[in-house]
């Protein structure tokens, strides 16, 4: 939650349980809510998520940002940061 109100832009933060709740409270039909990492190229090769499990057990947000300051690698802090996305139908 920390990096969370690190950016001025985010008011609330919400879980993958709290997101489909509220879609639930708003009658959306078809609601899907996952975590997903914000790294193009675990898109496109999905098997790379192992690398991105594995990371997350030895850094957490915070190491991984310093590594990536250091290193300009933006893969260590986006493979430890997760997204929330949820879609619907109204």
């Amino acid at each position: 939650m920390q990096n969370f109100y690190e950016d001025y832009t985010h008011s609330r933060p919400y879980t993958v349980g709290a997101l489909k709740d509220l879609f639930v409270i708003y009658n959306l039909k078809n609601a899907q809510v996952e975590l997903f990492y914000q790294l193009p190229i675990v898109w496109k090769i999905p098997q790379i998520k192992i690398i991105c499990k594995i990371l997350s057990v030895f850094l957490n947000s915070f190491t991984a940002r310093k590594i990536t300051e250091i290193t300009k690698i933006k893969f260590f802090r986006w493979a430890v940061e997760l997204m929330i996305i949820g879609y619907g139908e109204k």
